[in-house]
């Protein structure tokens, strides 16, 4: 853009020597021409770029790890003073906290126009797309205005399966009392626990509740209560940070990975349980029973923060006494355990799981009823992992 200016002015300044030395008529049109161009495409750029819509579209969802393609659609008048369209565009991942910006550009020569930006997400969580810093050059590159920005694009990266596989044979979702085995499983309670709330359009009046709704004169319904309690616990306790060391983006996402695939195979399997992080300084901790149950919190689990250091959920787990209703829990962080670990009460059946940097091999320790493991990510993509419970 400099290098233009400067040329059209060593352009100018020629003529205007020209002139002098001359002194025809027609060098003085050619000067007043040449100081008129820059004043005449400065005013159409300026009407050109109030018309200007730009706007930013993808897929809504897609796979970490999967490349997609971003458009940047251009619409407007024919244009006729705009030349080139400059900005920079802003990827940043709400879960992980990390952005990236690179310059994009394109030139003008149409009615309408679309840019494709390839894009492959490293990590899982809501991803956020916008373009700023626009700015739009006449076809001389001699002005510059800057155009509104488009809406930011939301984009749903969800976590890429991991092949890892579980073995379960002597796991029951329960606890002992004694030497009886209890096992926590809807149905088969002959009590009858239920919530009221007043009766709406459509509700079967077989759940009206008659006896209650007689004596306080309005229709109340009976809507039933799931008693069931899981003992099993999925805690993924990674954050931004391991100890003083900045997780990696990657890491991040194979540690939200392997809880969300842990919940699902366990949930196959017929262990009931509970999955739960910490976010923004409070708990997420959900029942898992079905396949849909599992889909909501992957989706809600995507717009949430990690905490800035991992080990959050810990002191939140001990804090609460959660250990006391807990009997198996498996453990997920990246990085490096935390020093909360080491806290846990020693009758808790734990299967502790760190995820860990390439270049290492999978480590395992025993300590009380505790399953220690830190496995290099590559070894949890690459399907050769089995973690047993």
């Amino acid at each position: 853009m400099t290098k233009v200016r400067g040329l059209y002015s060593a352009v100018m300044l020629f003529t205007a020597v020209m002139l002098l030395w001359s002194a025809k008529t027609y060098v003085l049109g050619f000067l007043l021409l040449e100081a008129a161009v820059p004043f005449c495409l400065r005013y159409m750029l300026r009407q050109e770029v109030k018309k200007l819509n730009i706007s930013l579209y993808s897929r809504a969802a897609c796979v970490a790890g999967q490349g997609i393609s971003i458009e940047i659609r251009f619409a407007g008048p024919r244009w006729i003073a705009v030349g080139i369209l400059s900005g920079v565009m802003e990827v940043k991942n709400q879960l992980f906290q990390r952005s990236q910006a690179f310059p994009v550009a394109v030139s003008f020569s149409k009615r309408k126009h679309v840019l494709y930006i390839p894009y492959t997400p490293d990590g899982c969580g809501e991803t956020v797309i916008c373009l700023k810093e626009i700015c739009c050059c006449d076809i001389l590159g001699l002005n510059t205005l800057p155009a509104a920005a488009p809406k930011p694009l939301r984009i749903t990266v969800f976590p890429e399966p991991l092949p890892f596989q579980v073995s379960a044979e002597s796991f029951l979702s329960g606890f002992k009392e004694g030497e009886q085995q209890t096992v926590n499983r809807k149905g088969g309670d002959p009590s009858e626990v239920f919530e009221l709330r007043e009766y709406r359009t459509g509700d079967d009046v077989r759940s009206i509740h008659w006896k209650l709704s007689g004596k306080l004169d309005q229709l109340l319904v009976k809507e039933s209560s799931d008693t069931s309690h899981y003992s099993t616990m999925i805690l993924l306790d990674a954050g931004l940070f391991a100890g003083t060391d900045l997780c990696q983006e990657k890491l991040l996402s194979t540690a939200v990975s392997l809880a969300l695939d842990f919940s699902e195979k366990l949930m196959r399997l017929g262990i009931l349980h509970y999955i739960g992080m910490m976010a923004g300084q409070k708990p997420y901790f959900y029942q898992i029973t079905e396949l849909a149950e599992h889909t909501k919190t992957t989706e809600i689990w995507m717009g949430l923060t990690l905490e800035e250091v991992s080990g959050e959920g810990l002191q939140f787990f001990l804090a609460e006494r959660i250990y006391q209703t807990c009997r198996h829990m498996i453990y997920i962080t990246a990085g490096q355990f935390p020093e909360e670990i080491h806290m846990l009460p020693s009758d808790l059946s734990v299967t502790a799981i760190c995820v860990v940097d390439d270049g290492t091999e999978t480590q395992a320790t025993s300590r009380g009823r505790g399953m220690f493991m830190e496995i290099p990510q590559s070894s949890l993509h690459s399907g050769i992992q089995t973690i047993s419970i």
